[in-house]
């Protein structure tokens, strides 16, 4: 969720000034209260489910190879 607010804070042509930490904070939390007025609560969780998705896939398949290689090395003669 903070992603997507972070990107459309990053893209907002309201936000774009030099302003110190205090001003970027505000404009920040300003960006956000307009997006979840406009949009509603559930705009800062779109993209959820595919990111979701993404790690099942990424850590299942990492894992899924690390236990392949290691069956490998435990049946190699003298392993």
């Amino acid at each position: 969720p903070l992603l997507l607010l972070k990107t459309r804070v990053m893209t907002d042509a309201s936000f774009r000034g030099s302003g110190g930490i205090m001003e970027t904070a505000v404009a920040s939390a300003r960006v956000g209260q307009q997006v979840v007025a406009r949009e509603g609560l559930g705009a800062l969780m779109k993209g959820s489910p595919t990111f979701a998705m993404k790690r099942f896939f990424d850590w299942t398949t990492r894992f899924f190879f690390v236990v392949q290689l290691e069956e490998a090395m435990r049946s190699e003669p003298g392993a």
